[in-house]
């Protein structure tokens, strides 16, 4: 009834009968500190990179502050959070009937602010960069809430200082075709 362990029964008395075995000790090739450092080092670098990749205009910044600003990607969605409530397409709510959402709003001839909001190529004189870099609160903008942050200000002073150019989404302009490269050798064609 019982199963036959004889022979499992003999090799055990085999290896008892050899004596003490030298035992191997292995150290660890990574202890958990520093396997734990390691998966930290890891994840912040994870981290920092989908920080840069996810946001284009810290990785501009950290690039120099010479390459051209996008306005549909950089200068739009700073407008849209801070100025688009009073100055946007909502004609209820606008101010001083001034629109920021348009070229027109942009570039129109506004005589109480003697020309356009914009001054294309010189921030300085632009009326829209001097009220929101303005010393006194009652006369900076956005009017009742938290101004802009040295970075939204920086990149609103550079579009300014690079022409203004407006850009639409790359989801409104036709596509083009890329100009061919130049061929070395007219049998290639």
């Amino acid at each position: 009834m019982h199963p036959d362990v004889s022979g499992t029964l003999d090799a055990v008395g085999i290896l008892l009968a050899a004596g003490p075995r030298p035992t191997i000790v292995q150290e660890p090739a990574m202890t958990i500190t520093s396997r734990n450092t390691l998966k930290s080092v890891g994840v912040f670098a994870l981290v920092l990179g989908g920080c840069l990749y996810g946001n284009p205009g810290a990785a501009q910044q950290v690039a120099g502050s010479d390459l051209p600003v996008d306005f549909a990607r950089e200068v739009r969605p700073i407008l849209s959070q801070n100025c688009f409530t009073c100055h946007g397409p909502a004609d209820d709510r606008r101010r001083r009937g001034l629109r920021l959402d348009t070229p027109e709003g942009f570039f129109a001839d506004r005589p109480e602010f003697g020309g356009a909001v914009i001054v294309p190529g010189n921030a300085e004189e632009s009326p829209l960069y001097q009220r929101i870099t303005a010393e006194v609160e009652q006369d900076r903008m956005p009017f009742n809430r938290e101004a802009l942050t040295d970075e939204e200000i920086e990149t609103i002073r550079r579009w300014i200082d690079q022409g203004a150019e407006r850009n639409s989404h790359w989801a409104f302009l036709a596509p083009q075709r890329p100009a061919l490269p130049p061929v070395a050798s007219r049998d290639w064609v």
